[in-house]
């Protein structure tokens, strides 16, 4: 396994906060944008203030799971697919740090983390301070539903 890069603990212990996009609190898209500006200079669509209940009314809220989930694959068109499997070692090479992980809630694909050294990714989620997580761990290797890597605008861009 590779060496996770310094800089990733400064990104570990960060508030959840829903539709958060500043340190003081993130949700998961507002933690990638951190990532991306900070680490890349690529200013993603930030799509504030929309979060997790703009569309589920609960935290067990299928149906707003499912209507988050078309409201992202909408949004992919700037994203490429990684050839990469969560637990087959020899395509992680595939992967680069910042890559996006994209894992289901509820089996809708509506969380994402930041891939830091395979099989490690930064992530954070409701009732959890942004932390580095396994993705081959049993809480994650069945939700795995992809990787991507952004092709969109050139750094420094704000869309």
């Amino acid at each position: 396994m590779a060496a996770l890069p310094p800089w990733a603990a400064s990104y570990v212990g960060l508030p959840y906060r829903d539709r958060g996009r500043a340190r003081d609190g993130l949700d998961c898209w507002g933690l990638l944008c951190l990532v991306y500006a900070e680490r890349c200079g690529i200013m993603l669509p930030a799509f504030d203030g929309l979060g997790w209940h703009d569309f589920a009314a609960a935290a067990a809220d299928r149906a707003g799971a499912a209507a988050l989930a078309r409201f992202m694959a909408n949004h992919m068109e700037d994203w490429a697919p990684i050839p990469a499997m969560p637990r087959e070692r020899a395509s992680w090479p595939a992967l680069r740090e910042c890559d996006a992980i994209h894992l289901t809630t509820m089996g809708e694909p509506v969380h994402c983390g930041v891939v830091l050294a395979p099989p490690w990714f930064l992530h954070i989620e409701e009732g959890i301070d942004s932390c580095i997580e396994d993705w081959t761990a049993i809480r994650f290797r069945n939700r795995v539903a992809g990787f991507y890597r952004w092709q969109g605008s050139p750094p420094h861009s704000v869309r």
